[in-house]
């Protein structure tokens, strides 16, 4: 639950440190926002009438959709917990929680995809990979992959 409740603040405060930022940025590197936002601002402050323009607008859907995602991204990561829950198989997977790091990376218009997993000690990576994981795991790949290029063709 902590770690929830971690995940939902780290990933505000990011939000907040990355949106205040980037509009501070975009008003001293791009005048015409700056004066929007004073504008707005000014508009918020006395009760006035502001009308946003169309460039300005888009603008602010785009840096809000990035910081979303970003923060979301965060806090994700803070939050992150995976159970295998082998059922009635008779197997472990360990007794502690394993980091499992999935990372994408782009080489010559081809995503590479890399997952490694720490376990909490040597027992419990033994105990996983006596389950036959690293096959299933292969399967699963190979399938992406055949969807993905199915895909490409299209």
């Amino acid at each position: 639950m902590l770690r929830i409740v971690l995940g939902a603040v780290g990933g505000f405060i990011a939000w907040l440190i990355v949106w205040v930022g980037v509009e501070k940025i975009l008003s001293a590197i791009w005048p015409a926002f700056g004066v929007h936002q004073r504008a707005f601002e000014e508009a918020i402050k006395n009760g006035g009438s502001f009308t946003a323009e169309s460039p300005m607008l888009l603008t602010h859907i785009v840096v809000g959709s990035l910081v979303s995602v970003m923060a979301g991204s965060l806090a994700a990561l803070i939050v992150r917990t995976q159970i295998f829950d082998p059922g009635g198989l008779g197997i472990s997977m360990g007794s502690e929680p394993s980091i499992i790091t999935v990372t994408f990376q782009e080489d010559y218009r081809m995503t590479n995809v890399a997952t490694s997993i720490k376990f909490a000690s040597k027992t419990d990576r033994d105990e996983a990979f006596a389950t036959g994981m690293t096959d299933g795991m292969e399967t699963s790949y190979q399938r992406l992959e055949g969807v993905l290029s199915a895909e490409a063709r299209t």
